[in-house]
């Protein structure tokens, strides 16, 4: 993982060249989110090593004590969850009630973009699937089939 967050653009000299001493810093760049920073090896072999600015985010969504997380409130939405659109950020990392519009996968395949309550409180699922007229639904509803 290292390895692939060195700043090639930015550092001189190959990775396992580079020294673990603390006073050795060099520049790393998130496989995730892009975001640059310079930090020694020692540094990000620690426990807590990762980038700072995931780390920022991710606390600053964290869900807080007195709310259920969505993982928590409506497992069945939870598996709806899109695996790569939504970054870093898990169902279990938001509140059920959250008004933050994040990216879902329904079992067909298909993509959008909704609040978390709508989903869990209106109890909306996915807009295409929810059609009535929708053609993978009815079977010989395309004309000429």
């Amino acid at each position: 993982m290292l390895a692939e967050e060195w700043d090639w653009e930015r550092n001189t000299g190959e990775p396992a060249l580079s020294s673990v001493a603390p006073q050795h810093r060099v520049a790393w760049r998130c496989a995730v989110c892009g975001h640059a920073w310079v930090a020694s090896v020692s540094e990000r072999l620690a426990e807590d090593g990762g980038c700072p600015e995931c780390a920022r985010i991710a606390r600053s969504f964290q869900v807080r004590r007195r709310s259920r997380s969505l993982t928590e409130v409506a497992p069945e939405t939870a598996m709806e969850w899109h695996p790569t659109f939504n970054g870093w950020l898990r169902p279990s990392d938001v509140s059920a009630d959250s008004a933050r519009r994040v990216w879902w996968l329904c079992r067909r395949d298909h993509e959008w973009k909704e609040r978390v309550r709508d989903r869990t409180h209106a109890g909306r699922g996915c807009p295409v699937c929810a059609r009535p007229w929708s053609a993978p639904t009815i079977p010989g509803a395309l004309p000429g089939r």
